[in-house]
């Protein structure tokens, strides 16, 4: 492979990155994540108003509508247009990164030009195309942001404070960003910031280690100060604090052992850290697995098949990461990224141990994806070692790389590699069949919405889905999805309006954080047999808007 085949492969696996995150588009032209419509009705009235509707929106949701504002102002068009191909790019820049830090890591371990690039298009070509990564990389979602910004302000500050000072120059303006991108980013940063320091004390440069030390500290607090004060000076508000502020020293021994962990780990054997390393993440992969069995999570969902079998092949990068992390840890971008990992392994232990609901599980799942990076870099430069002539093979009796042998194994290593990534491309785009949250939303189930908020004089009732969507039109919507989980799970139909779908019979309707609920088709027509319908859409999946004829007018079940 020589440099512009590596060049190519690193454009084609960007490329295919963005079609994958693009891919929603085909069903549907709307940003994929109802959240993503939420945030087209922020730009709408702040390029209306010429200000940002600040009453109606949180601390970290300033920078991602700022973003998709200035789209709208350059080109011109809707951010429900914009929004998805704009978020598709941005979500497919971790690939150059993954590629680069392979790039670099495998220089500082010695590997030649072939295993530097071997490592480098592999790399780019995982993460572009990694199941649970481009799940939580194409929604139209202000953590997208962070999920280059986090890993790039890790590198940034690894080398201001080891080898140039002038990525400083990178990393403070990235530093700064980040608390008003999205808080859990922030939170991730603000844990490998800590990380990085305490890998630092094995440097024998005091310096270097008052500096991270000092920034790590630093980054807390304006951490901290941006949220207070933005949500005291602004109308914005602070979302999700709880999930931190309700249990700080559940995070405060999660660190310290994180910490403690760190020091005694990069003392240890390299066979020792292997089996640790694969030891820790493998947990990951057994929970799922019990989960599949018994929720964890009471009351919530259990791991579906398709959810399991995706994530299975994901093991072997597992294995690859533990073979690779020792050769790593002497260089500047292995050492930031091992900080990152650490942070993510501290919030999934806080969010296993603080409480199991859904909120933490939700958190968990988040920041799951900041692993992906770390994980995906790090296995490649290992397949690469193995791949040449610093690794395995050359281990082997009469093995010699430069004979076509050793090429096809070198390059069956790679599509074993590639294919167990692409066997979890199906969870990225699972339904209400695979996940409690549906992801596409259709332009027949925006407007439903909409006629709803329009022309119902009080409150209506849906499915979590459609009634997640009532902000766009109007902040004193009275969209309800308490009558229809009522209904959903066996009481009678609801005394208000009701957005009734075809497809609650066949995949069911959205009750996240609980699976969907599929409603017999029986006892479906007979709600549409016995309710005026005064709207319906038509399509294949229509949508009707339905009033029980012996109902009282009102939302009797729940006011949520």
């Amino acid at each position: 492979m020589n440099r512009r085949q590596a060049v190519l492969g690193i454009a084609a696996a960007f490329t295919v990155g963005i079609a994958l995150r693009t891919w929603p588009l085909w069903h549907s032209p709307l940003p994929f994540n109802p959240d993503g419509i939420i945030y087209a009705r922020f730009v709408h009235d702040t390029v209306r108003t010429g200000s940002l509707p600040l009453s109606r929106m949180h601390v970290d949701e300033l920078a991602f509508t700022s973003f998709l504002t200035t789209i709208s102002h350059v080109t011109g068009l809707d951010a429900l247009r914009h929004a998805q191909p704009a978020i598709a790019v941005v979500g497919t820049v971790p690939v150059l990164l993954a590629a680069a830090f392979a790039g670099r890591i495998a220089a500082g371990t010695r590997l030649d030009a072939l295993g530097r690039r071997y490592a480098a298009v592999l790399a780019a070509v995982v993460l572009a195309v990694e199941g649970l990564y481009l799940h939580r990389s194409m929604p139209v979602d202000e953590q997208t942001l962070g999920l280059a910004l986090v890993p790039l302000a890790l590198l940034a500050v690894a080398y201001a404070s080891r080898r140039d000072a002038r990525w400083w120059f990178v990393a403070l303006p990235t530093l700064l960003v980040v608390p008003a991108v999205h808080n859990l980013d922030a939170f991730v940063l603000a844990l490998a910031l800590v990380l990085l320091a305490v890998l630092a004390l094995d440097s024998a440069e005091l310096g270097r280690l008052r500096s991270l030390g000092t920034l790590a500290i630093g980054f807390f607090a304006y951490f901290a100060t941006y949220n207070v004060a933005t949500q005291t000076l602004t109308d914005a508000s602070i979302n999700q604090q709880d999930r931190l502020t309700t249990v700080p020293g559940l995070i405060l021994a999660w660190l310290v052992l994180a910490a403690i962990g760190l020091r005694w780990f990069t003392s240890r054997r390299d066979s020792t850290k292997r089996t640790l390393l694969a030891s820790v993440l493998l947990t990951w992969f057994v929970v799922l697995a019990v989960n599949a069995l018994a929720p964890i999570f009471p009351g919530l969902p259990s791991t579906h098949p398709t959810i399991l079998y995706g994530i299975a092949p994901l093991v072997l990068l597992v294995v690859l990461l533990a073979y690779g992390l020792p050769d790593v840890l002497d260089t500047t971008e292995g050492t930031s990224l091992l900080a990152g990992l650490a942070a993510v392994v501290v919030l999934v232990g806080i969010s296993l141990t603080a409480s199991l609901t859904a909120d933490y599980l939700n958190t968990l799942y988040r920041v799951q994806t900041f692993s992906h990076l770390p994980v995906v870099t790090i296995a490649a430069v290992a397949a690469a070692r193995i791949s040449t002539r610093t690794g395995l093979l050359d281990d082997i009796p009469g093995f010699d790389r430069r004979r076509p042998s050793a090429r096809t194994a070198a390059g069956a290593l790679a599509v074993v590699v590639v294919l167990a990534s692409v066997a979890s491309i199906p969870i990225a785009y699972g339904g209400l069949d695979v996940l409690p949250y549906k992801g596409v939303t259709t332009p027949a189930e925006l407007q439903s919405t909409g006629f709803a908020e329009r022309h119902v004089p009080g409150a209506w009732t849906s499915d979590d889905h459609l009634t997640r969507m009532t902000p766009y039109y109007t902040s004193a919507g009275d969209g309800r999805r308490g009558p229809t989980d009522a209904y959903l799970t066996g009481s009678p139909p609801p005394g208000c309006p009701m957005l009734v779908q075809a497809s609650w019979s066949t995949t069911g309707a959205q009750r996240y954080p609980q699976t969907a609920a599929v409603v017999p088709p029986p006892r479906l027509e007979a709600t549409m047999i016995t309710s005026h319908v005064v709207y319906h859409t038509g399509g294949a999946d229509p949508i009707s808007l339905t009033i029980a004829r012996s109902a009282a007018d009102d939302c009797t079940n729940s006011s949520v």
